[in-house]
């Protein structure tokens, strides 16, 4: 048997369809002469992509804006209370008392717009008084009148206990009181009182309101139809 035979049964085997199952695929031999030496392939050589380099990032700066700026909050520095001078104290002192008097006065010329509120702390002995009063000269037609007779003020101190103030006086009171028969026809005024009289009080103060009022007054002293004031 020839090699070319052999070589053609071989081929006719393995394509018949009734292989074992481990065909591997011959690859088909025509002509054979001897042993075969087959050359290995050529190395295949796929064509390089040139590539970039890496890019390597820098250093990053990042751009800071700066906040707004703003001014700090203005901060106040607290200040002190201070109290006044004792002298400020009393010179506020006098000066409330003199406008409670003369508020006082404002009730004897015309009882019927007595400013009660002015002179004397609500429900105080000096208030209650006052209201008495009042009313007694309204129901008796009694009036006092302006440029008859005045009540002249000396202090003689003033002092702080507390809260409270107390104002020694002494008053020279001139004041004239009438009967107003008519209150529209003051031609027929008849005097009642015009003594002259003097006397020394001890006058305690509140300041509920900022404002020193009357609180009860306290006679030390009195010298009728003289003036015990007179230095």
């Amino acid at each position: 048997m020839t090699v070319s035979m052999l070589v053609s049964m071989l081929v006719s085997c393995s394509s018949d369809g009734r292989s074992s199952g481990l065909d591997l695929g011959t690859p088909v031999v025509t002509s054979v002469t001897g042993p075969t030496t087959t050359d290995p392939p050529p190395p295949t050589t796929q064509p390089v992509t040139p590539t970039d380099p890496p890019t390597t990032a820098g250093p990053t700066t990042t751009a800071l804006t700066a906040p707004p700026f703003t001014d700090p909050p203005a901060t106040t520095t607290p200040v002190p209370a201070t109290e006044p001078p004792l002298e400020s104290k009393q010179d506020q002192v006098r000066a409330d008392y003199t406008a409670a008097v003369a508020a006082r006065a404002g009730c004897t010329y015309d009882p019927l717009t007595c400013n009660y509120s002015a002179i004397a702390i609500p429900g105080s002995p000096m208030d209650v008084q006052t209201h008495q009063v009042v009313e007694q000269r309204i129901k008796d037609n009694l009036r006092g009148k302006a440029g008859f007779g005045d009540i002249e003020v000396t202090f003689e101190s003033v002092a702080f206990e507390g809260d409270d103030a107390f104002v020694t006086i002494c008053a020279y009171d001139t004041g004239v009181l009438f009967d107003a028969q008519d209150p529209l026809n003051p031609d027929d005024d008849i005097v009642v009182d015009d003594s002259k009289n003097s006397y020394r009080v001890r006058w305690q103060m509140s300041r509920p309101d900022g404002r020193w009022l009357l609180f009860e007054g306290v006679q030390l002293q009195r010298l009728d139809e003289g003036n015990l004031c007179v230095a």
